[in-house]
């Protein structure tokens, strides 16, 4: 079974509000309004808002929560976008409790895409 980047969602505490608009979006995640766009168009699979009649894109909780683990991936863990789209897409993140998450934790899964990134390379160098 593949690593999991376990992900802290300690700081993350969500309103029981149904939508968010981008205002909410922006102050619960931490970041501009435009990294959000950004990140709903390259992370569109998992990110999918809907769109009220107003044109203003509404994030569900869950929305708020995946843009949470794509900030901690790209920020925290330091992972590119490919690598963070490998992640999601793998389903090697999960949300877990505060006080289970630990730095050799994380240091495994960076290890490990690090690992991965050099197999590839010799992979690619021999077929070279």
């Amino acid at each position: 079974m593949a690593a999991r980047a376990f992900v802290l969602v300690e700081e993350l505490r969500l309103p029981g509000t149904r939508y968010f608009r981008m205002p909410s979006v922006r102050d619960l995640v931490g970041e501009e309004a435009h990294v959000i766009r950004h990140w709903h168009a390259e992370f569109a699979h998992w990110v999918r808002p809907q769109k009220a009649p107003s044109k203003h894109r509404l994030f569900t909780a869950r929305d708020v929560k995946t843009l949470w683990v794509i900030k901690h991936l790209l920020h925290e863990c330091g992972f590119t976008t490919d690598g963070a789209r490998r992640i999601l897409g793998e389903g090697r993140w999960a949300f877990t409790a505060p006080g289970e998450v630990t730095p050799q934790k994380i240091m495994t899964v960076a290890e490990e895409a690090a690992f991965d990134a050099a197999q590839a390379a010799k992979q690619h160098e021999a077929e070279a």
